[in-house]
């Protein structure tokens, strides 16, 4: 049978969602897919794992599916479950379908069976554009939450005057509406399944700005100005959306606005990302105030990396904005610098985004979008490390004053760092960067501030954060996964150690169920183990986890060393202590 086209499949998709009572498909596939079902009656790794069911539609596909259904309109409501089962089994059996026309051309048995084929095919545009589809979330819902207040703090007097609402206003509209859906969704489920219930699945969807006064402290002039911006009717800015890789108007405003005064919001996480990402075009629609926050978005960026940092290392050990003179000539610059002893982190932030075009498979958008996020900032970042190995340089702060720092380092490590979630970062580093490795300048590591927040939050000691570092390195492109998140996980797991040596890992996305458990128990309050089981544990409460605790700040070159000796011992010396 002839394999269809990405685009024919797309055309029965778009088909599909414009029946009537698609709304109610759609809300039982976001009730389905994206929310934890607790099977024993708790939120555990084994409930979290379950999220990253291969079965389960990611939520690029679900918004794909969300933008189908706007283009055509939303099509009446009160669809009755088994008439919702026989239609998402289509659905299941179509996106699985697109999935595999990405490579419908291609030999990827024979491929990978070929060391050098399979990297050819691996930084292909077909495999970077899917890569991009499918890449996965490195970025944490409450992340979102956190960050967007801080990130957006100098500009509250901005979006008063002209969108009506702070960002913290903002945040706690988004809030009551997850909390209002949850209660919704909890009283629906146990009687939505019975033939006479007179509920539909997108009830728990839908709200009106009253049940948001009614939840919240917020005025109703505030809730309505939230909306406004986070909203549109469905059919608004859509008929350009005709394939995968098109600009999806869902992505920008993820409320669209229904009959009645209702508003319908299915994917939460979606609502965050938007708030997160949107104001820096409402900001550039004002040509008198876009340099300004073009400004405070660079500065957010240095500023909270450096704040990660002051977490681990001691303050005094991070500098910012730290000029290097070669001679009266400026060589470089430092965005942020670490020197713990003979140890340093050198950091080149930038605030680049994706392009559609990129996001299209454009081989040559696609380098020079990676060009202007990640390889500028880390032919900066290199040269300052080599610049930090010479005693004829002259470094100063920002204020001109100058700083002493030894030329002699064991590893400095060169990090470059966007502010903005970048789909499929790592397999675009992996494949696209330019770079040299020394004896002493160690592998780039190519990150968002949303890994360096959980790292610096997991990882909190000098000791554990270099030894992760160094191991991250040693490994340099020969582990593939989606997202850097999942080889963090799999270092506080597992040690990032492997029975054999092998040339290269594939780690799949469940490997961090721990670790965002663990995240949700440290900043929301959940009910569960806030350190998972592995590297931060094991030793603790014994002989060498006191050394371990007593050498774990120390800039000894030496204490450092037994340091990571003891944390290189084998996993199955772990195992065999348990």
């Amino acid at each position: 049978m002839k394999k269809r086209t990405e685009q024919e499949i797309f055309d029965e998709l778009a088909e599909l969602s414009s029946m009537f009572g698609f709304i109610d498909v759609l809300s039982f596939l976001c009730w389905k897919d994206t929310f934890i079902h607790r099977g024993n009656g708790v939120i555990d790794e084994e409930a979290f794992a379950r999220n990253f069911d291969r079965s389960k539609l990611c939520r690029t596909e679900l918004v794909t599916l969300y933008g189908l259904m706007c283009k055509s309109g939303v099509n009446g409501r009160e669809l009755k479950v088994n008439e919702i089962t026989v239609t998402i089994q289509r659905v299941y059996e179509l996106f699985e379908e697109l999935h595999n026309s990405f490579y419908n051309s291609v030999n990827i048995g024979a491929a990978i069976e070929n060391t050098e084929s399979f990297k050819d095919l691996l930084s292909s545009p077909r495999f970077m554009r899917e890569a991009i589809f499918y890449s996965g979330e490195s970025v944490l819902k409450h992340q979102y939450r956190d960050l967007v207040k801080v990130r957006y703090q100098k500009d509250n007097p901005w979006l008063k005057e002209n969108k009506g609402f702070t960002i913290e206003e903002a945040a706690s509209v988004l809030e009551v509406i997850d909390k209002l859906q949850l209660e919704k969704l909890n009283r629906l489920i146990p009687d939505v399944f019975n033939d006479d219930c007179e509920d539909s699945f997108s009830s728990a969807f839908c709200f009106n700005v009253d049940e948001l006064y009614e939840s919240s402290d917020l005025s109703k002039d505030i809730i309505h100005n939230v909306l406004s911006i986070l909203s549109a009717s469905p059919t608004r800015e859509m008929d350009a959306f005709s394939s995968v890789s098109d600009f999806n108007h869902r992505n920008a405003c993820p409320i669209i606005m229904l009959d009645d005064g209702l508003y319908a919001s299915f994917l939460s996480y979606s609502n965050w990302e938007a708030l997160y990402e949107s104001p820096l075009f409402w900001f550039n629609d004002d040509s008198s105030y876009k340099g300004t926050a073009s400004d405070h978005r660079g500065e957010f960026t240095e500023d909270f990396t450096a704040e990660c940092l002051k977490k681990v290392f001691h303050e005094d050990n991070v500098y910012t904005n730290i000029d290097i003179y070669d001679g009266k000539k400026k060589a470089s610059e430092a965005d942020v610098l670490v020197v713990h002893g003979k140890y340093a982190i050198v950091v080149q932030a930038k605030s680049k985004k994706l392009t559609i075009e990129a996001r299209k498979g454009r081989s040559k958008q696609l380098k020079s979008d990676f060009k202007g996020a990640v390889q500028d900032a880390y032919n900066q970042s290199f040269l300052c490390a080599e610049l930090l190995q010479r005693d004829d340089v002259e470094f100063r702060d920002e204020h001109g004053k100058v700083i002493c720092f030894g030329s002699d380092y064991e590893s400095i490590f060169p990090v470059c760092i966007v502010s903005d979630h970048y789909p499929a970062l790592a397999s675009q580093a992996r494949h696209f960067l330019n770079y040299t490795v020394t004896e002493t300048v160690k592998y780039p590591y190519v990150m968002d501030v949303f890994l360096m927040d959980m790292i610096a939050e997991m990882l909190s000691s000098p000791l554990y954060f270099l030894d992760f570092f160094i191991k991250r390195s040693h490994y340099g492109d020969s582990i593939l996964s989606n997202h850097e998140l999942t080889i963090l996980s799999l270092y506080i797991k597992q040690n990032l150690y492997f029975e054999e040596n092998p040339d290269m890992v594939m780690l799949d996305d469940d490997i961090s169920a721990s670790l965002e458990l663990a995240m949700l128990a440290r900043r929301d309050g959940l009910d569960a183990q806030k350190t998972p089981s592995g590297i931060l544990t094991n030793y603790c409460g014994t002989h060498v986890g006191g050394i371990l605790d007593d050498i774990k700040s120390s800039t000894n070159l030496d204490l450092i060393k037994v340091g990571f000796h003891l944390l290189s011992l084998k996993w199955r010396f772990w195992q065999s202590n348990q």
